[in-house]
């Protein structure tokens, strides 16, 4: 939302109606020096009058304001890195308190405050313990926000489905099956709509937007393979056998994919479960070599962009662009986060080992560069 402009709105109209002051006044009922002051916000017209004068002009209320609620996708990729920046400064409350003074200022563009709650959500960790699950709260208060009053179906439909995570957070597992598990039904006949759109731009004769949305759902379906890969680990460790053939059938996967490159988060997730499970299993080189492509996927969402396409995702770039998706946490705090996660009681066996410790010593400099170099990395 800009600066209301309810004096210049009233003077630019009025020319180009092409009256005087004292016509417009007249029409009105008040005075030329009332229109005069308007013009020059001396002054402003009776909230009454209001109506009226957009009535004449043939505008809504909020066009004669000159009020502007929605922001542009830009924009709101802008505010997102500049909030994310004060987190990563340190200063949670003073983020927290500017992030909801800019949802009360823009409590109708649903896909801004949507992005609001993912910066929630991914800086929730920073809150002190006793105000997180508050936070929580208010997270899903505004995704129910969002469904109730946005008309833009998708949006409704991302914060539904993120009104879920933040719930299974909550330990509202029950919710979060009466949310998702019709939507999520695998015989839903909409689980095949991308086929159907795919087939219905090549029916137009539309190649180039067919080959795109191709890519896109390819995309995602691999992304979807790397993060259950990652839960079947969890979900079936103990059945050896199993876990084995899933990670030789992941590999391969990400390998023939490059996904260590194009997609570093999930494969970094995927990775440092492998690792897990084989260090539960004794088999600590092994362990130790899922935590360095780990490591190494780590590191490369410090070289950025994170995600991107290549040769054979060609069209990636141009849908991340529109996306206009902000890196969801500062680096600063990426980089906090890591050394810790080697502590993993599953890597006890391994803390004697010089691999461990050079990845441990690697992560925590990279910590210290992070926290002593330039903001708004």
């Amino acid at each position: 939302m800009t600066n209301l402009s309810l004096g210049e709105n009233i003077a630019r109209l009025r020319r180009q109606k092409g009256l005087t002051q004292d016509e417009l006044a007249a029409f009105l009922g008040v005075t030329k020096a009332s229109v005069s002051k308007w013009e020059t916000r001396q002054s402003l017209p009776d909230i009454l009058m209001l109506p009226v004068i957009a009535s004449f002009f043939d505008i809504s209320t909020d066009e004669l304001l000159g009020y502007r609620p929605q922001l542009s996708r830009e924009q709101i990729k802008k505010l997102y890195q500049e909030l994310a920046e004060r987190f990563a400064s340190g200063g949670f409350a003073e983020a927290m308190a500017a992030s909801r003074s800019l949802v009360k200022k823009y409590y109708s563009c649903y896909p801004f405050l949507l992005q609001i709650c993912v910066l929630w959500l991914n800086h929730a960790d920073q809150a002190p313990p006793a105000e997180r699950p508050q936070l929580l709260e208010e997270i899903i208060a505004l995704c129910r926000h969002i469904e109730k009053d946005c008309r833009n179906a998708g949006v409704c439909s991302d914060a539904s489905s993120f009104r879920a995570m933040v719930q299974l957070q909550l330990g509202c597992t029950q919710e979060v099956i009466e949310t998702l598990e019709e939507s999520c039904d695998p015989f839903r006949l909409s689980r095949s709509n991308d086929l159907l759109l795919i087939r219905a731009y090549l029916g137009q004769g539309n190649p180039d937007a067919a080959n795109r949305f191709a890519q896109i759902s390819m995309y995602l379906s691999l992304l979807s393979i790397l993060e259950n890969a990652a839960l079947q680990l969890v979900i079936r460790r103990t059945d050896q056998s199993v876990c084995e053939e899933l990670l030789c059938r992941t590999d391969s996967v990400i390998e023939a994919f490059d996904f260590e490159r194009l997609h570093p988060n999930l494969s970094a997730g995927y990775f440092y479960q492998a690792a897990i499970f084989c260090a539960g299993l004794g088999q600590n080189d092994r362990a130790l070599d899922y935590l360095e492509r780990f490591a190494s996927c780590v590191r490369r969402l410090f070289d950025g962009p994170v995600l991107h396409g290549d040769r054979f995702f060609d069209c990636l770039d141009s849908w991340i662009d529109e996306l206009g998706a902000a890196t969801p946490r500062s680096m600063k705090l990426v980089a906090k986060s890591i050394p810790p996660l080697f502590e993993h009681p599953a890597f006890a066996a391994l803390q004697s080992e010089e691999r461990l410790r050079k990845l441990k010593a690697m992560f925590l400099d990279e910590t210290l560069s992070q926290h002593t170099g330039p903001a708004g990395i």
